[in-house]
């Protein structure tokens, strides 16, 4: 829900990607949505993340549980 909430209001600056640890894929749209042209590009990559999310959050997840011992 948190990532999907970020997504919603800081998508076009990549929050969601820095609430996943994607750090690379996050400054890159923080960068790109500098620019207009920029934007048009970043605005196409977030509401395609908008289906991606739910396996990005099931895969930190997976990877917590891993690092708890579960």
């Amino acid at each position: 829900m948190v990532a999907y909430l970020l997504w919603f209001f800081l998508g076009i600056f990549g929050g969601h990607n820095f609430y996943l640890g994607r750090i690379g894929v996050a400054v890159t749209q923080l960068v790109l949505s500098i620019t207009i042209i920029g934007m048009l590009i970043t605005i196409f990559w977030v509401l395609v993340d908008a289906f991606l999310i739910p396996g990005w959050v099931r895969a930190q997840n997976n990877l917590l549980a891993v690092q708890l011992g579960a």
